[in-house]
């Protein structure tokens, strides 16, 4: 790859890891605001139901738009959206507001998730899963420091200071932006009046997209489980710090971030199939682990389950998406990243109504008991589809 795609990359990064750094952020900070508003788990849960359930909806209707109107537009709007509702997030005066914020963050965000995988489809041609590789170093690197970033500011200011710490993200990443991706030329799919939203009927025609998408929706309920409901059983039944428990959500996103690149070399070689067996194995294993840890466990057993968690995350998040650059035609990048995405948005959507389903009100050591049984079983179902995945032929 050239200097300029390394720029593409770097400008496409800085945008696409503010959606992954707000998610971790804002599972350190939901005992604070539980406690600031007054609320139980059930509906301070709100603030992760209302960021996913707004980006279902937004993903594919930006990544569509992108198709039609031009991917370098989409992607400089989002990060104005961004801005705004990072800087009047924390000014809110009730619950209800933050919520308004939250919901205008998640629409920003998306903007910028959905258009970037299609930005390096389109304009980097050679190595695509060493490209995104790099792009999910910075989603896994956000993810990473995102817990004990957002611990460390909750320590020493509170949970305000977690929107704020966006503003210097988007100010970088949209100058980069501006100078270094391409300008928008009318797409041709737009001249011809074609409709704003995918056709239901791609679905059938491309059903290894289909499968894709299912597959992606299984790895962020199982992943997301783990993300959003550990610090809370860390905080709550376990008694560990805001601030230990950012530290030991570290084992998640590093071992995300240092076996991304390592996946981008590997699924260039061998294809997305071997990585998705060794994935689904670990969330296998790191499901049974937690199931196995008792309140008088050792953190450090637990770090072994994240660590497992982590991995799979960094060999998911380039093999999913080359398969999904290898099973969706061309034309429909933008839509197609845009239900890839949304696919993310659901799984962890439902990961969310699963643990709240699950805890209720109390957050508990048997309940978290119950919630590994169900992740077990989402991994084994996942690695019987890896069993039986045949390689696909990239669409024209």
């Amino acid at each position: 790859m050239n200097a300029r795609s390394w720029l593409l990359m770097i400008s496409v990064g800085f945008g696409i890891l503010l959606n992954p750094l707000n998610s971790s952020m804002i599972s350190v900070a939901i005992p604070g605001l539980q406690k600031d508003f007054q609320l139980d788990y059930t509906s301070v849960s709100w603030i992760i139901f209302s960021f996913y359930m707004a980006s279902v909806v937004a993903q594919p209707v930006m990544g569509r738009a992108s198709d039609l109107f031009g991917r370098r537009r989409i992607f400089l709007a989002g990060l104005g959206v961004a801005f705004t509702a990072s800087l009047l997030a924390p000014l809110s005066a009730s619950f209800g507001w933050l919520i308004v914020f939250r919901v205008l963050q998640s629409i920003g965000t998306s903007m910028m998730s959905a258009v970037g995988m299609a930005l390096v489809r389109i304009h980097i041609t050679e190595k695509q899963a060493s490209a995104l590789s790099v792009l999910s170093i910075f989603l896994s690197g956000a993810a990473a420091i995102g817990p004990f970033a957002g611990g460390v500011l909750i320590h020493w200011w509170d949970w305000h200071a977690i929107f704020f710490v966006n503003i210097p993200f988007v100010a970088v990443s949209f100058i980069l932006a501006w100078k270094i991706i391409p300008k928008d030329e009318r797409p041709a799919s737009a001249r011809r009046g074609l409709p704003p939203l995918i056709s239901l009927r791609t679905f059938t025609k491309y059903p290894e997209m289909t499968l894709v998408n299912f597959e992606f929706m299984l790895v962020n309920l199982l992943y997301y489980s783990i993300f959003f409901g550990f610090p809370s059983y860390l905080q709550l039944v376990r008694h560990v710090s805001d601030y230990h428990t950012g530290i030991l959500m570290l084992t998640l996103g590093i071992c995300s971030l240092v076996s991304s690149p390592l996946a981008g070399r590997w699924v260039d070689q061998s294809g997305p199939r071997p990585a998705f067996m060794l994935s689904a194995a670990l969330m296998t294993f790191g499901s049974v682990w937690l199931v196995l840890l008792n309140s008088h466990s050792p953190l450090i057993l637990a770090g072994l389950a994240l660590a497992a968690f982590g991995v799979s995350n960094g060999l998911n998040s380039v093999a999913m998406q080359a398969a999904l650059f290898n099973s969706s035609p061309k034309e429909i990048i933008g839509a197609a990243s845009g239900l890839f995405n949304t696919s993310r948005y659901i799984g962890t959507l439902l990961s969310s109504l699963l643990i709240s389903m699950i805890m209720g009100g109390q957050f508990s050591s048997g309940g978290f008991r119950i919630l590994g049984i169900f992740l077990i079983l989402t991994a084994l179902s996942l690695l019987g589809l890896s069993l039986q995945r045949r390689g696909a032929k990239q669409p024209q």
